[in-house]
């Protein structure tokens, strides 16, 4: 797969995303599951979106009315931020490191929060 490393914070984490970054979205998906009492998902926080993390996300995708695809886009990312004040970006500013953004077209995105 090849990789690019950017500045500005991607728009899509797909499947095989990885870094501190997919740890932000993962924890908000066990914290949202095991208050739906959804126990038997088989996603773990280490920092990798794998296929389990996927169909959680259209779980927590459909149940919320928007587009199912299982990714974490522009339109999860907004509905996040206005429910919950979730903003990823933000987030993942102050976690700092390297994360990976796979990219619809499977492009992989390089992205790390450098502060000035």
């Amino acid at each position: 797969m090849a990789f690019k490393r950017v500045e500005e914070f991607p728009q899509y984490m797909e499947l095989g995303s990885r870094g501190p970054a997919v740890n932000l979205v993962l924890a908000l998906l066990l914290g949202w599951a095991k208050v739906w009492g959804i126990f038997d998902h088989g996603v773990v926080c280490d920092g990798v979106y794998r296929a389990r993390s996927a169909t959680l996300m259209k779980k927590f995708q459909e149940l919320n009315d928007l587009e199912s695809d299982g990714g974490c886009g522009p339109e999860t990312r907004k509905w996040l931020k206005e429910a919950f004040g979730f903003d990823l970006e933000l987030a993942a500013r102050t976690s700092g490191g390297d994360t990976s953004f796979v990219q619809p077209d499977g492009e992989e995105q390089i992205w790390s929060y450098v502060p000035e």
